[in-house]
This record gives structure tokens, C-alpha cells and sequence, in this order.
């Protein structure tokens, strides 16, 4: 992201893999959400998502550094065939 600033991400609903969001655009790293601002996002994450108050360390990749971008949508796709 720090070499090419487009980005997608894709999120797929794990009951139906045929409903989907795409989102596709350019970030901006936020070099205030870097160190602990992301720690403390990634846990807030956590707490909300997964019940626990802080990310746990076993999914983490070693040596990895966590920073905050934000996404300026160009295109957004969907798929629902309900």
C-alpha cells in the first residue's frame, strides 16, 4: 500500500459464498493509526468481533506491523441472489 495506493477488498458471506461486497479504490495510511493507535484498533476489534480484550498473539504473523488506511471507493460490487 505504501508503493501503490489501490487497493480492493473483497468480503464474502461464509453461509452463502454467493453473496459478496467488493470494494475497489485508493488508500490513505493514516501515520497517526500506526503503532499503538493500531494496536489499540486491532483490539477494539477483537473485543467487538471475537469477544476478547486484546488481538491474540497466535494470529499474528511474525514481524508484523499493523497500520490504519483508509479506503476511497472508485467501484463497489455486489452480489445477492436472495
Amino acid at each position: 500500500m505504501r508503493d501503490d495506493e489501490r487497493v480492493s477488498v473483497l468480503v464474502i458471506d461464509r453461509d452463502d459464498p454467493q453473496r459478496y461486497v467488493s470494494v475497489s479504490g485508493r488508500v490513505r495510511l493514516d501515520h497517526e493509526g500506526e503503532g499503538e493507535a493500531a494496536e489499540a484498533h486491532i483490539d477494539k476489534l477483537a473485543k467487538k468481533y471475537m469477544g476478547l480484550d486484546s488481538y491474540p498473539d497466535e494470529a499474528r504473523w511474525p514481524g508484523e506491523t499493523r497500520v490504519i488506511g483508509r479506503i476511497t471507493p472508485e467501484k463497489v460490487m455486489h452480489l445477492n441472489l436472495e
